[in-house]
């Protein structure tokens, strides 16, 4: 993997608790977001790669104490659709595991994956 084709920053993972999200969601936005772990060198392990459509605050923070991933990452998007996409963008870069398959974008919507189209 090429560190400087990584569609998230994943230099600072947050613990996933209330208190962080909190502390570090500072506005109500559409966003993505990684779960993981750190490894024994200390890489920050992606598991799952998500998306908020509305609320990305709300989102992580319906996860809290529902997962066994205690980490994430996260980057607002301006939009649903940029949200859509660059989770695809994050799945495909990492295969992560506990995504059971593909983004499927928002019902309704018939938006492509940019790295599959």
């Amino acid at each position: 993997m090429n560190p400087k084709n990584c569609p998230i920053q994943l230099d600072r993972p947050y613990k996933l608790e209330n208190a962080s999200i909190e502390e570090n969601l500072t506005k109500k936005s559409t966003g993505v977001f990684t779960l993981g772990t750190m490894s024994e060198r200390a890489d920050y392990l992606v598991a799952y790669a998500g998306r908020a459509e509305k609320d990305l605050k709300k989102e992580l923070t319906s996860l809290v104490g529902q997962t066994r991933r205690p980490l994430f990452t996260f980057e607002y998007t301006s939009s649903a659709k940029e949200a859509f996409e660059k989770q695809c963008r994050i799945y495909h870069y990492f295969e992560p595991p506990d995504n059971k398959s593909h983004p499927q974008p928002p019902e309704g919507k018939s938006w492509n994956c940019p790295t599959c189209s």
